[in-house]
């Protein structure tokens, strides 16, 4: 088993001179990453210190020089720590806090904005990195083991703090060769970086590719229809990673996603969000000869750990698809309300993970490690936290979180029942559903996402009526063609539901809201207090 300061060590082999990162028009080698990676190795450890397991902050600005910096991190035996860029400075000062780091490598620019923040930790720049001309031949880098921590990504944490996820060496690499039994990435592939760096998709959709030899196109942060499907066709590329909404966004202009009917596209995956099946249709009904690859994984397990893959579409399926089954040499079970596992197909129980990808724990929370991290017998399974179904072919269904039941006049309702009737409906591509009280009232309050003039208020009243009961139906319904995203590329759906929250307060008779069509919008309407 090798690491990940070995990382291209297949492609140095078979391919050194191919191109591994195309960016704006500059193509850049697997000989060229390693190079500079080593000179950058001998320079954190020969003027900086670093020592084996020092962590070395990356405020992960999307740029090819991260890779290099990753990979002279591991090279060095210390640990990556991406970072948002945006982070605001009270978290970004918890998490210098909690990690404390030897060195923070960050843009010239953002250093300068950040040095409260920053305080005494040394940094060195990005552009110190892109013009350092050193080969680092001769660098003396130590042994770096499989077992030894090789990153922490952040994960929101329920107590209102950032959780680093730690992993290992051993379980990134598990993972690269988990997922490529279905991706299968070779010399000759490309695929492209949409995940933003402090994100664990930038090891599904950058560092695995290059560990594999194929080459990864960078892009900006702009996901529109055109400018995606241009970049698919001119960079060839061959495996496209993006959560459900970006696929959405992509396959809006239906006369430019046609183009893609001559694409060398042959793989896409989809996950992190519930993924309405027609939009999976869309993209098989177009793209000749396409697999679709619907998966799911927390970072906890290393991005992803199981997967469900459709050849071929399925136009009366109104249900989400399946996340399938887990990768080779990971394990799932289900759990019920006093922990025991449910051996019974057919019922719902919260997942448990167990297996070769698994984190190491949170770093510096012991007491948050051991209460998601269970032993049984052998195994220790992760709690995910997510309600899940396995039927008698082994094969796993979401059905919701653990916290999406509510209790409304003494009936249960299980709030993941209502999006999904709402998204049964051909032109929503998202919806999310939450409750809100009203003169000691509670409501229930969906939004969804669809293209205005496309759908109507009347249709998705009927898909609720068509699909639940009565007292399970939204009150108040919004709508919304431009939804709020996260940092990692998602539908944010805290704030669109509180968008929808504020929208119902000040007028509380109107049961249809048209919300705010934009980021910004939406973020300035919550922000103003209610009437």
């Amino acid at each position: 088993m090798n690491t990940l300061a070995e990382l291209l060590a297949l492609p140095l082999r078979t391919c050194p001179d191919a191109v591994a990162i195309r960016t704006h028009g500059q193509q850049i080698s697997f000989e060229t990453i390693e190079r500079k990676a080593r000179a950058l190795s001998e320079i954190l450890i020969s003027e900086y210190g670093m020592e084996s397991a020092d962590r070395i902050i990356v405020l992960a600005d999307k740029r090819p020089s991260i890779v290099v910096s990753a990979y002279a991190i591991w090279k060095a035996g210390c640990i990556y720590v991406p970072v948002d860029i945006k982070s605001p400075q009270l978290r970004l000062q918890h998490i210098i806090s909690s990690i404390r780091p030897r060195l923070i490598i960050a843009g010239r620019r953002l250093l300068t904005d950040l040095a409260r923040a920053i305080d005494s930790v040394p940094a060195l720049t990005f552009e110190d990195i892109e013009a350092n001309s050193a080969c680092g031949a001769n660098a003396v880098l130590p042994v770096v083991t499989d077992d030894e921590p090789a990153m922490i990504i952040h994960t929101s944490g329920s107590t209102g703090t950032p959780k680093g996820v730690v992993l290992t060496h051993k379980s990134v690499i598990t993972y690269f060769n988990n997922h490529n039994e279905y991706l299968k990435f070779e010399t000759g592939s490309v695929g492209m970086n949409n995940g933003p760096f402090h994100f664990d998709v930038s090891i599904q959709d950058t560092f695995l590719p290059l560990y594999f030899g194929s080459a990864v196109v960078f892009h900006g942060d702009i996901f529109l229809s055109s400018i995606m499907i241009d970049l698919i066709l001119k960079n060839r590329v061959t495996h496209l990673i993006a959560v459900s909404s970006v696929l959405d966004l992509i396959s809006r202009d239906s006369i430019k996603f046609n183009a893609l009917q001559q694409s060398n596209l042959r793989v896409v995956v989809t996950g992190g969000e519930v993924c309405p099946p027609g939009l999976i249709n869309r993209w098989l009904e177009t793209v000749p000869g396409l697999r679709v690859l619907y998966g799911y994984g927390p970072t906890e397990c290393n991005s992803l750990c199981f997967t469900f893959e459709i050849r071929e579409p399925d136009t009366h399926r109104d249900a989400p698809y399946p996340i399938g089954s887990p990768f080779r040499g990971m394990r799932a079970a289900l759990f019920d309300d006093a922990g025991n596992i449910i051996p019974q197909p057919q019922r719902i129980g919260v997942l448990g993970i167990a297996g070769p990808q698994l984190m190491m724990g949170y770093w510096n929370d012991p007491e948050m490690t051991r209460r998601v991290m269970r032993p049984i017998g052998g195994d220790t399974y992760y709690i995910t936290g997510d309600y899940c179904m396995c039927d008698s072919q082994g094969t796993f269904s979401f059905i919701g979180r653990t916290d999406s039941e509510v209790k409304i006049r003494g009936r249960r309702i299980n709030l993941n029942e209502v999006r999904n009737a709402m998204m049964s409906h051909p032109g929503v591509s998202y919806a999310a559903v939450g409750t809100v009280e009203i003169r000691g009232e509670v409501r229930i309050a969906a939004f969804v996402v669809a293209e205005e003039g496309l759908v109507s208020y009347q249709d998705l009243h009927h898909a609720a009526d068509s699909r639940l009961l009565d007292y399970m139906r939204p009150y108040y319904i919004g709508m919304m063609s431009m939804p709020p995203r996260t940092a990692t590329g998602k539908i944010n759906e805290k704030l669109a539901l509180e968008a929808l929250r504020e929208s119902i307060l000040r007028n509380s008779a109107a049961r249809e809201l048209r919300l705010a069509t934009s980021t910004a919008e939406a973020a300035k309407t919550v922000a103003e207090p209610a009437a």
